[in-house]
């Protein structure tokens, strides 16, 4: 349709000749091009100057036009209704997407002391204790575990046990879905891990403190972290590098 058709078109909508469906047609063009709002207005008045009509008739004019005001009114609702659409797209097409942190931590991460599995008697009763929660961890009776891991912190046991306690913890609170307790726990592991004991329980802190941060959204946090377990280059490498490359996307 060239411009002249427009320019009918407009004439025939200020005189009520349109159908909705043109009137809807004819507004899409009209907001592309500011001109034909301006030769809109322009007919639309002339049409009422030269109207000689009576005023009975005039009335029924001024409905007719309050029917043509009241269609554009709905068109460019609608205009509007699709412009708000496509921005909210958009603004959610750019908007990153955080990848999804592990969703549990497995039984194979658990601590225990190295010679769990070994016949060894020469266990101090503290080591003894932790195995028998994780024992129990690994039975699933998480409540019982956590009041054997409590009972044994209480008792000041050395720095290495007391990681490992506190990263027993902090792996029930994240497999219940308690991520500040988690945190916490895992804080405090980490303190009593950074010792020079073993670069294996720290790595593996650093990650979970970076799964943690992860499950509660908090983006800045989670790459802190998992820099930090690059750095280490040991059994969680891959895993950090794989996912700081989705963090910086």
């Amino acid at each position: 349709m060239d411009k002249n058709q427009i320019y009918k078109r407009i004439e025939d909508y200020a005189y009520g000749r349109l159908s909705s469906a043109e009137v809807e047609d004819l507004w899409v063009k009209i907001l592309e091009d500011p001109e034909l709002l301006s030769y809109l207005e322009t007919v639309a008045h002339l049409r009422q100057l030269s109207s000689s009509e009576s005023k009975a008739s005039t009335s029924k004019r001024g409905k007719t036009w309050n029917s043509v005001v009241r269609k554009s009114f709905l068109a460019i609702a609608a205009c509007m209704v699709i412009a708000v659409g496509v921005l909210y797209y958009f603004q959610l097409s750019t908007t990153p997407v955080m990848p999804k942190a592990q969703a549990l931590i497995p039984s194979s991460d658990y601590e225990s002391v190295d010679v769990f599995r070994s016949v060894d008697s020469n266990l101090t009763s503290h080591e003894k204790e932790l195995n028998k929660g994780f024992a129990m961890m690994i039975r699933h009776q998480d409540n019982q575990a956590k009041s054997a891991f409590r009972h044994l912190l209480e008792q000041k046991p050395q720095n290495e046990l007391q990681a490992k306690l506190f990263f027993d913890l902090g792996a029930i609170a994240y497999n219940h879905s308690h991520y500040t307790t988690a945190l916490d726990d895992f804080h405090l592991a980490l303190s009593h891990a950074n010792n020079g004991i073993n670069e294996w329980l720290p790595e593996k802190i650093n990650w979970y403190l970076g799964q943690t941060h992860l499950q509660l959204k908090q983006q800045q946090k989670t790459v802190d972290y998992v820099e930090r377990v690059i750095k280490y280059n040991g059994y969680y490498h891959s895993r950090a590098e794989s996912l700081l490359t989705k963090l910086n996307k």
